[in-house]
């Protein structure tokens, strides 16, 4: 278990954000203008396009969504519980000295994981918050954070009431 968590903490930490259409965009017309510069590149358009994809591959960080299945998110758990539960403390904690009246009622945990953000709100708004939502894609993540705060039971009582789980957002009428 200790590789594997070091195995993806490493893979997290050398991930790229996800290279943006407009920007994949100009780099293809660099590229093509730079080919069509050199004179002595003779290129129909078809083998341009071929040299301009061929050149995009090699120099564009391919970046893969991650499917995180059971094992995968206790990887997960055991790698980034912690400091993602400490990091978030630290900022409620910064809110709650900068604003103390602040007291929210609602908590929306958009890519919850683990339920980190969850423990770390409860523990500093744990009066005032009435709900928290979790969404996550994951369904093994989503069960995974149940489970904990179910302190590891599948049927227990949660540890913090008000919590929902839910693997999408609704579907907006617009």
């Amino acid at each position: 278990m200790e590789n594997q968590v070091q195995t993806l903490t490493s893979y997290l930490w050398s991930r790229h954000l996800p290279i943006e259409p407009e920007e994949l965009q100009r780099r293809a017309r660099h590229l093509e203008k730079k080919f069509l510069e050199n004179p002595d590149l003779s290129q129909t358009e078809e083998k341009l396009r071929g040299a301009v994809l061929h050149a995009l591959r090699k120099t564009t960080y391919h970046w893969q969504e991650l499917s995180y299945t059971e094992g995968l998110s206790l990887v997960y758990m055991a790698a980034r519980l912690d400091g993602g539960f400490a990091a978030v403390s630290r900022a409620f904690h910064e809110i709650r000295a900068r604003n103390p009246a602040f007291q929210p009622q609602t908590l929306m945990d958009f890519g919850s994981g683990t339920g980190s953000v969850t423990w770390a709100a409860h523990s500093i708004w744990g009066q005032s918050l009435r709900e928290y939502m979790c969404v996550d894609r994951s369904a093994a993540m989503l069960v995974l954070a149940e489970k904990l705060l179910k302190g590891g039971s599948e049927s227990g009582e949660p540890y913090i009431p008000g919590v929902f789980f839910r693997q999408f957002l609704p579907v907006s009428p617009k």
